[in-house]
């Protein structure tokens, strides 16, 4: 309320798959001015692109790197015994592939800490209630999705989060922690990486590339940005 004094707010609806395949196409075509060209050429892309669908970017599990930061803040990544190897990407990484692929196991597999449908109620109904706000036309061919989605994403305990404090008193991790320190486990196929840092505090839920920390340093300093996330 309010903004529309001083800009031209437009909202997008990346859930309307009706227009685009993609929300880079609704984007560039809908609501970048004179865009034209990028718009015919993001179309051209879809249409030549077998496997462009609507599904958004793949989820990746923010868990591993967590627990990573739990661990640096409990002491348990000795990062002045090397720190050319134990960035904060490399241990994560590493915690994600002996979960998954030494393990066999899914990032829900470990201890969550969840809300209950209760907790959740307040903030689905806020959800029903903007779509119906700003497209109601919309929201009224679609509500019933919405509210099957919801109970997917509960079901699939998407709206958990992991409980580091009990993973970190697991024998399995506290050893495998104790032996990372010491050595490379895992052999994983090179990524690039992002190039951010241990810090002091605990992990918060919104993560960046920071200022520099003073005493628990994780990669090598860099100005790069971590999806505009804060640490």
């Amino acid at each position: 309320e309010g903004y529309g004094e001083y800009f031209d707010v437009q909202v997008m609806n990346m859930h309307d798959t009706t227009k685009y395949k993609t929300l880079a196409s609704q984007m560039v075509c809908d609501f970048i001015p004179n865009a034209t060209k990028t718009c015919a050429l993001s179309q051209v892309e879809e249409k030549d692109n077998k496997t462009a669908s609507t599904v958004l970017n793949a989820a990746k599990s923010g868990y591993y790197d967590m627990l990573a930061m739990a661990a640096n803040a409990k002491g348990l990544i000795d990062v002045d015994s090397d720190p050319e190897r134990l960035t904060r990407p490399y241990v994560r990484d590493q915690i994600e592939w002996e979960h998954e692929k030494a393990r066999g196991l899914k990032p829900t597999d470990f201890e969550l800490v969840c809300p209950t449908r209760e907790d959740l109620q307040p903030l689905l109904q806020q959800s029903l209630d903007y779509e119906e706000q700003f497209f109601p036309e919309f929201h009224k061919a679609n509500k019933e999705t919405h509210l099957k989605e919801f109970d997917k994403m509960f079901n699939k305990k998407r709206y958990c989060s992991i409980d580091t404090e009990a993973a970190l008193k697991d024998e399995h991790w506290l050893e495998f922690l104790k032996r990372l320190n010491k050595e490379n486990i895992h052999d994983i196929p090179d990524e690039e990486e992002e190039e951010l840092e241990f810090e002091e505090d605990e992990p918060k839920t919104v993560l960046t590339d920071s200022a520099k920390s003073s005493q628990m340093k994780m990669g090598k300093e860099s100005d790069s940005h971590h999806d505009g996330q804060e640490l």
